[in-house]
């Protein structure tokens, strides 16, 4: 499967296929390429809703570099996935 990047000069440029299980609805509205604190953490647990809605099983890891590439980001920054694993938590903590 290609990966796509996408940046924040590009954010038309995004690849929605699933390859597999099941179709994805549109991407929440999230602008790419902002720095972690202008995101909410609802934002994120949105688009993590959203990238989870195909159905493809994914660690954790896999589902951090989907989210980086989703919101534009090139390279893995620490205040950034610690943000995300927070977003992470807390979705699953909302889900028991």
């Amino acid at each position: 499967m290609e990966e796509v990047i996408v940046t924040s000069e590009n954010p038309e440029q995004r690849d929605t296929s699933t390859g597999g299980d099941g179709a994805r609805g549109p991407r929440p509205l999230i602008r790419q390429g902002l720095t972690v604190t202008e995101y909410t953490q609802g934002q994120l647990m949105s688009l993590i809703k959203w990238v989870e809605s195909d159905g493809i099983p994914r660690t954790d890891d896999e589902l951090l570099t989907e989210l980086f590439n989703e919101l534009g980001h090139r390279r893995r920054g620490i205040r950034m996935e610690a943000y995300l694993r927070v977003a992470i938590a807390n979705l699953r903590k909302q889900a028991c």
